[in-house]
């Protein structure tokens, strides 16, 4: 018998633990009482970076399909990547441990995250530009998390040749064609 209800214990054990995880998720939700329940990540992101919700818009509204996106590349589960989240237009790099994780480690994923942040460093406009030409990048995001992520002059080498589409806290600029 001994046996038996240790089984039933540690499955009792293991059915709470299942269900704690989705309550207390639910709890914290409610608790929040910030905005009306919904999938539309735009409010929460207004009220933190409304500079941010101004490029996606605009980015939404005037970049083609075939678009590209430098932004800041980093960690999972962080603001890294939010541009091209929220407007489905592909980024140099998002999220480098998740692309690591579904490509078995590429090389490539530690490459790109390299050229990320050396874009966002470069003190020589050459080297800028050469990286936006090798990942064929058409627009470029300057915000906080670049500032936070690379320092306050993060892309300041390639203002010399990008053209300004988006004035304010989050800029954006397009690459010109022929670069």
């Amino acid at each position: 018998k001994t046996p038996r209800r240790s089984l039933a214990v540690g499955l009792a054990i293991a059915a709470f633990a299942a269900i704690l995880y989705p309550a207390t998720a639910i709890a914290s939700r409610v608790r929040q009482k910030q905005d009306a329940f919904t999938l539309d990540a735009r409010s929460a992101i207004a009220r933190r970076t409304p500079g941010d919700l101004e490029a996606i818009e605009w980015l939404r509204k005037n970049a083609p399909r075939s678009s590209i996106v430098m932004e800041a590349a980093g960690d999972p589960y962080t603001e890294f990547a939010r541009i091209s989240s929220h407007t489905g237009i592909s980024s140099v790099l998002g999220w480098a441990n998740h692309e690591g994780l579904w490509r078995s480690n590429d090389p490539d994923v530690l490459n790109r995250m390299n050229q990320v942040r050396l874009f966002y460093t470069a003190l020589d406009p050459a080297s800028a530009r050469a990286i936006l030409e090798r990942y064929r990048v058409t627009h470029v995001v300057v915000g906080d998390l670049e500032r936070r992520a690379y320092g306050a002059e993060a892309g300041r080498a390639a203002l010399s040749f990008l053209q300004p589409a988006l004035a304010g806290a989050t800029a954006v600029y397009r690459v010109p064609e022929g670069r």
